[in-house]
């Protein structure tokens, strides 16, 4: 036991020496002048045990006539359920007075190069984790003259002396922490896209829309695994907030139903996220307008037998003529309503 321990120290202490060594060719960088950074933009990719599994956020600074703008973009599956369907929400403020070098602050983003910041980090590198939950990793994309500088930070359960390297390599730590420095002078402390109202959600998903052309244009791909009109894909416009799996039974008015159950939507349709249209043959005793036979004419073979089960609890109008043909819409919730 002793032993193992040993070499474990041994390990920790060499990784160490190894960051400490390395660390000061970091920290002795001079930054440019700050006319040199044009703008910059950080991307957020999260993860999250508790749906839906991954968040992608955007925020950018560029220079405006009066100053800075600063967007907050926000990009997600509408739910665990359709990780096809996607929601863009967006938030922006325009900072009068301000610079773009002046909102970085201390960040040298055109006095590090990328291999400085990449070196120093994996010098303090830990075992990778095979599971990382509620967390994130940033990627800081930053225009320096002409040129481009692209800083990529991993999860900070993949980093076994994160406090070490914030206090040995300050300057590293301070380009990784970029996101919310800027974010919280912008927009302050408060939560921006999470508890909010209906209302509010739909404002940020209007001003996201306007956004989508710009983010699928390539412009921020190199802050993305893959490019951003991939990601997109799946995005419909606006989509209520709390938007679930629901089944709509259509042309209601002919049908003429008196008292309607609506059908359980299976489960393990919705974990295999099968949704679409039922149609059914049903017989009615004519002088009660109750059900007496049911029958499924189309449409997915786990979806069938929830309508199915439904549809015999329906009471129809008395002397409504038989068969009825209904058809029920079994949606996810993915996209905007119809």
């Amino acid at each position: 036991m002793r032993s193992i321990a040993c070499r474990v120290r041994s390990r920790d202490v060499f990784l160490f020496a190894v960051a400490l060594f390395l660390t000061p060719a970091v920290i002795s960088q001079k930054s440019k002048s700050s006319e040199d950074l044009k703008d910059f933009y950080a991307v957020r990719l999260a993860v999250s045990d508790d749906g839906p599994s991954w968040f992608d956020y955007v925020l950018d600074v560029s220079p405006t006539e009066n100053g800075v703008r600063v967007r907050e973009v926000r990009i997600a599956p509408v739910h665990n359920e359709c990780p096809s369907g996607i929601t863009v929400k967006a938030v922006e403020r325009e900072m009068a007075g301000k610079s773009v070098p002046a909102l970085a602050g201390e960040a040298q983003l055109c006095g590090l190069s990328e291999q400085d910041v990449s070196s120093t980090i994996d010098s303090f590198r830990g075992n990778v984790l095979e599971s990382i939950d509620d967390s994130a990793r940033f990627v800081v994309v930053a225009r320096c003259g002409s040129g481009e500088r692209i800083f990529r930070f991993p999860f900070p359960e993949q980093v076994q002396f994160l406090e070490q390297l914030r206090r040995k390599a300050p300057a590293v730590a301070r380009i990784w922490d970029l996101y919310f420095r800027v974010r919280e002078r912008a927009f302050g402390k408060e939560e921006i896209f999470y508890n909010i109202s209906s209302e509010r959600d739909a404002e940020l998903q209007r001003r996201g829309s306007t956004l989508v052309a710009e983010l699928r244009s390539g412009k921020f791909d190199h802050g993305f695994d893959i490019p951003l009109s991939s990601i997109l894909e799946g995005y419909q416009g606006v989509v209520p907030e709390g938007s679930r799996s629901h089944v709509d039974l259509l042309d209601t008015e002919n049908l003429r139903v008196k008292d309607y159950v609506g059908p359980v939507y299976p489960q393990i349709a919705r974990l295999a996220r099968i949704e679409g249209e039922v149609e059914l043959e049903i017989e009615l005793d004519t002088k009660t307008g109750g059900v007496t036979t049911v029958r499924p004419v189309s449409g997915q073979p786990l979806l069938q037998q929830a309508a199915i089960v439904a549809a015999k609890q329906w009471q129809f109008e008395a002397n409504h003529a038989t068969p009825v043909h209904a058809i029920l819409d079994f949606s996810l919730g993915c996209g905007a309503h119809k």
